[in-house]
């Protein structure tokens, strides 16, 4: 009987072919939800995820690019009866339209999945959690290492990738670097293919080698060159290749790494761990100061309540703990009103939400004090998009710029459908794609947006027109 579960992969099915043509075919019917759990349940094996048990678990699941695909959630909340735990949905926005089944092997090198992290999720994660990535089928890994990145550059690490299907267990081995690199005929490029390589999966060295050509040589030489550099940049790579993708120790399996941040890197404020991500840099140490804040504010909540302390004396600390003052004055009113109420009883934030929420705040100021202008202000907002565009020409890593983008264009606060429409058509505008909406209209459909959540109204298509509100 063959293995289903090795390293921190573990699948029901081998059968990848056979899962993808039934999955195609409820494509062509909708993906009606029941004919989809018949299909999770059809190929579903429990013993695949026994190492699971007992454990903590936090069911990352992996989000649809077409926005159209129930399944990893669907599978993980089978597992989530099975072995206990929680199901998280919404943690990250996929930059990418197309998926990657129809990219072909050139496709999937010269437009790789991206995703931005939505952190008002993300920051709720606890630091002892068991993080399980949850896809529907992994054949080249590409999506679940690129999910695995927004995740380290947060302080979190996956601990399992768990699918309905999976064409190969097998990691990329010295022999596969060595033939990979010789048919590049450059030898000279050997370091980077093995920092790109190293610790993936098999199939996406054969995805690879089987698209090397005359045609595609050249284009296959940048592209590890390229993701070679990118990687470098984000720390998942040392100098000379051999610390790889992992966490800077060679042999270890796992791809995962610790950000951090070089002094004097004009980047290094986007790369470094948000106090929104609820751990402290590199997953060491004491709570981190997000969770201080949130349990300082449920502390004045508490003391309110039992009438040790007035409203207005508790409000006065609870917006120390926030910064109020350092917010511009809209932001700081709202902050004050939010964080009364909350005081009060009222459940419609929680202290998480209000750290994260005037974070987000004081992100708007920080950025103000960089630029010299606040990107409050619609036309402040599109100068600031389209400088986060130059400098992803520049080298700047995708992921980084989308998720201050999210951030700019306020998508925490657009409907689920709204955040994955805003996502694709950031990540087009940030790659400069021909049929790309330019910053304003990102501006624009995003105030529709936000509007359209507020009020419950249908949120505008990637090609409806929108005005000012």
């Amino acid at each position: 009987m063959p293995t289903f579960h090795r390293d921190e992969y573990a699948t029901s099915t081998d059968r990848v072919r056979d899962l993808r043509r039934q999955k195609d075919a409820l494509y062509q019917q909708g993906m009606p939800r029941d004919a989809c759990q018949q299909l999770v349940k059809a190929f579903f094996r429990p013993a695949s995820y026994e190492q699971l048990r007992g454990k903590d678990n936090h069911f990352m699941v992996a989000p649809s690019t077409t926005g159209r695909n129930p399944l990893p959630y669907l599978l993980a909340k089978r597992l989530q009866q099975e072995y206990g735990g929680q199901v998280v949905t919404g943690w990250a926005l996929p930059l990418e339209k197309r998926k990657a089944s129809a990219k072909g092997g050139l496709g999937k090198m010269e437009h790789p999945a991206r995703f931005a992290a939505a952190d008002s999720q993300l920051s709720q994660i606890p630091k002892s959690a068991n993080l399980v990535l949850v896809d529907d089928v992994v054949t080249t890994g590409e999506t679940t290492d690129a999910l695995r990145e927004v995740l380290a550059q947060r302080g979190l690490k996956a601990d399992a990738v768990v699918s309905l299907g999976q064409s190969e267990l097998r990691k990329v081995s010295q022999r596969d670097i060595d033939r990979l690199t010789h048919k590049l005929g450059e030898p000279s490029l050997r370091p980077q293919v093995e920092g790109v390589l190293r610790g993936r999966l098999k199939h996406k060295a054969n995805y690879i080698e089987r698209t090397i050509h005359d045609d595609t040589r050249e284009s296959i030489r940048r592209y590890f060159q390229t993701e070679f550099r990118r990687l470098q940049g984000l720390g998942a790579v040392r100098a000379n290749g051999a610390g790889s993708l992992r966490s800077g120790v060679a042999g270890d399996r796992r791809l995962q790494f610790p950000w951090r941040a070089r002094t004097g890197d004009p980047g290094a404020a986007a790369h470094q761990v948000s106090p929104g991500a609820g751990l402290e840099a590199g997953g060491r140490g004491g709570p981190s100061d997000f969770l201080v804040r949130a349990r300082s504010l449920e502390s004045l909540r508490a003391e309110v309540g039992r009438g040790d302390v007035s409203l207005a004396r508790a409000t006065r600390k609870a917006l120390r703990v926030l910064g109020s003052r350092k917010m511009a004055k809209p932001d700081a009113r709202d902050t004050v009103r939010e964080t009364s109420l909350f005081l009060a009883g009222n459940p419609r934030r929680s202290a998480q939400e209000l750290v994260m929420q005037a974070e987000a705040r004081l992100d708007r100021v920080r950025a103000e004090n960089r630029l010299g202008m606040p990107p409050t202000k619609e036309g402040d907002t599109i100068r600031e998009l389209n400088r986060l565009r130059e400098e992803v020409k520049g080298g700047l890593d995708i992921q980084t710029a989308a998720s201050r983008g999210v951030s700019l264009l306020g998508a925490e606060g657009f409907s689920r459908g709204g955040r994955m429409r805003a996502a694709h058509e950031l990540g087009a505008f940030l790659k400069g794609e021909r049929d790309a909406p330019d910053a304003r209209q990102l501006v624009l459909r995003g105030m529709k947006r936000e509007l359209a959540a507020a009020n419950k109204l249908p949120a505008p298509s990637a090609g409806q027109s929108v005005g000012r509100r």
